[in-house]
């Protein structure tokens, strides 16, 4: 007899599912900064190409959020300030799925670049 496969906790739909929901997730959570990002008007094209920061985001149950920080400068100040304010401006974020939550209990990070 072959035993079972997985995780006796695990989900019945399988990891793949859970990761493809997580993956919507940000994508949904970079889609709502994006759609409030202004680039500032000093920061050129071709700087915008190369810039990137990932930010840590305390996103609670209801999208509500509690705290967002800079976790990797993109080394542009106005950028990353850009970037902070895109997501104050943009909460409440996506809800965290509930599968997700306790993955996310210490913050969601994502990279966020200018130019996508």
């Amino acid at each position: 007899s072959v035993p079972p496969v997985g995780r006796h906790d695990g989900r019945e739909e399988g990891e793949v599912s859970a990761l493809r929901e997580v993956n919507g997730y940000l994508a949904a959570l970079r889609a709502a900064v994006k759609a409030r990002y202004v680039v500032p008007s000093v920061i050129t094209p071709m700087e915008c190409m190369r810039l990137s920061a990932t930010v840590l985001v305390q996103v609670a149950a209801d999208g509500s959020v509690s705290g967002a920080a800079i976790d990797t400068a993109s080394g542009h100040e106005l950028f990353d300030s850009a970037v902070l304010a895109a997501i104050r401006a943009a909460t409440p974020l996506p809800e965290p799925p509930e599968s997700a939550r306790r993955m996310f209990a210490g913050g969601v990070r994502f990279s966020f670049r200018c130019a996508s």
